[in-house]
């Protein structure tokens, strides 16, 4: 069975956010977490008389 060509360029765009996903994914499973960093010196607020 043929199929035209529309509806495999419509089959393949289907797919994009499919795939998008499981990069993502696979891409979340490799990424080194870092601590957030907390400020050394804290700002205090001026006054203004």
């Amino acid at each position: 069975m043929a199929y035209s060509e529309t509806r495999i360029v419509m089959g393949g765009l289907a797919h994009v956010p499919i795939l998008i996903f499981i990069a993502n994914v696979i891409k979340d499973k490799f990424v080194i977490k870092t601590e957030e960093k907390v400020p050394l010196i804290k700002e205090e607020s001026v006054k203004n008389y």
